[in-house]
């Protein structure tokens, strides 16, 4: 239904932040001056979610107004941040962000919020050109993304990288999960040599958790530093690594990673010329379920490349140098 308020005139205290949940009403705001009849502190902000409608004369003035969910506010209320601003603003601050639409990022997404973010996407697109499409940039921040398709369209040109969903080197105790999301790179270069989830160096104590979803990339999975712990089930992850002859690519890569470990169960592996996993020493391995549908080349005769060093063999000529690369 729809419910008139008139609210008394009060002020947040410095850095606050206060939700409303309009839970399906709509909220009319009986005010007939140009006054608003709640003023934020220029640190506080006040958080819009959920369904409903805030309509009528000036509610709020000062701070930050955002609208995380599906919430219609009159431009007569306040001025709010809404779409890609709104979820900048959760990443920054934390919260909880639900999608309604198709958004776009023309730079990284930063997350930076050492409270927690949780960002649902009801199966919507974010589409990127940035070459982070979410950096995780603090230590302690705990991160979950439900549902969300990214497609990234940056492109790599040396020595500048791309990643997917990345940790900043040096952090620790950071928690991410990515639940039944989709990560694609549509320049067909950049999908070779990405890292689509990526804990860059001396990450320590991170964990992450990847509950189904599909994921392509050079390394699907890159994780560097200590005491981390990777968590993948019933997820579909494709390396795409091109080079043959170079032991690189890898659908779950954890390079010396000690006290480390990974557990995977359910998921679909991919890649001809990946393995599913290349996991450095102290790293321990639990996995069961999993179809593992990786090839690497294990040797080369002139220009060719062969899965299986006894074809290698076989289809060399007289004078030819089968050129072992893996064993």
């Amino acid at each position: 239904g729809t419910t008139a308020v008139r609210f008394a005139a009060t002020r947040a205290g410095e850095g606050k932040v206060i939700i409303i949940d309009l839970n399906g009403k709509t909220i009319t705001v009986d005010n007939n001056s140009t006054k608003a009849v709640f003023t934020l502190g220029a640190n506080d902000a006040l958080i819009i979610s959920g369904e409903g409608t805030i309509e009528g004369g000036k509610l709020v003035e000062g701070g930050t107004v955002v609208v995380t969910g599906s919430a219609e506010v009159e431009d007569t209320v306040a001025d709010v941040k809404t779409g890609i601003e709104a979820l900048k603003y959760i990443l920054a601050n934390g919260g909880e962000f639900t999608m309604t639409e198709n958004l776009e990022a023309t730079d990284v997404l930063e997350a930076s919020a050492t409270k927690r973010v949780v960002i649902n996407g009801n199966n919507k697109t974010i589409s990127t050109s940035a070459n982070r499409i979410v950096r995780i940039t603090n230590s302690n921040a705990n991160v979950t993304i439900n549902d969300v398709n990214f497609v990234s369209s940056a492109v790599m040109v040396y020595p500048s990288d791309v990643r997917g969903v990345a940790i900043d080197p040096n952090l620790s105790n950071i928690a991410l999960t990515l639940n039944n999301c989709t990560i694609d790179f549509t320049d067909e270069t950049t999908n070779d040599w990405t890292y689509t989830v990526n804990i860059a160096g001396n990450g320590t104590g991170h964990k992450v958790t990847v509950n189904g979803g599909t994921y392509e990339g050079a390394n699907v999975i890159n994780a560097h530093g200590a005491k981390n712990t990777i968590v993948v089930k019933n997820a579909t992850l494709t390396s795409l690594y091109p080079n043959s002859d170079v032991y690189y690519g890898a659908c779950i890569w954890v390079l010396q990673n000690q006290e480390s470990s990974v557990y995977a169960e359910g998921n679909t592996f991919n890649g001809n010329n990946a393995l599913a996993f290349n996991l450095g020493t102290g790293t321990a391995l639990e996995e069961k379920n999993n179809t593992d549908n990786t090839k690497y080349v294990a040797a080369k005769v002139g220009g060719a490349y062969y899965y299986n060093i006894a074809e290698a063999i076989n289809a060399a000529e007289d004078g030819e140098t089968v050129k072992v690369l893996h064993s």
